[in-house]
């Protein structure tokens, strides 16, 4: 069995749906991203981004090694990203979330999916 691609299951499950956010409180997500076995993989050799796209498909979020807001424990298998309040404070709505890996000039979309975030509400998690 090929188990060296990443795979969108097990812990890393939460990117399949994600909950609604608030545009009054900091987001910050973490997720490991493990192989059909569920074992975590070492990323040394991907790089990632996730972005947030309005109904016009224009960027409105980005998270990169190169800015600063995505961030990994490669060894580990660990992800995350984070954006401040004052970042999503003038979003509200549904939005398309897309994360992508690139490994050897090569780039894949390992999620595409629905974004909700709620305006003035705080969320409880």
């Amino acid at each position: 069995m090929d188990t060296s691609r990443v795979a969108t299951t097990a812990s890393y499950s939460d990117l399949l749906g994600f909950d609604p956010i608030s545009n009054r409180e900091p987001w910050v997500f973490s997720g490991v991203a493990t192989d059909l076995l569920d074992t975590p993989q070492d990323l040394s050799s991907m790089s990632f981004s996730f972005d947030v796209s309005d109904p016009a498909g224009r960027v409105v979020l980005s998270a990169t090694s190169a800015n600063g807001k995505f961030f990994t424990v490669a060894h580990a298998g660990a992800i995350g990203w984070a954006f401040s309040a004052e970042e999503l404070s003038e979003l509200a709505g549904p939005y398309q979330a897309r994360l992508e890996v690139s490994r050897d000039g090569a780039s894949d979309s390992v999620y595409v999916g629905c974004l909700n975030i709620l305006d003035g509400e705080e969320v409880d998690r």
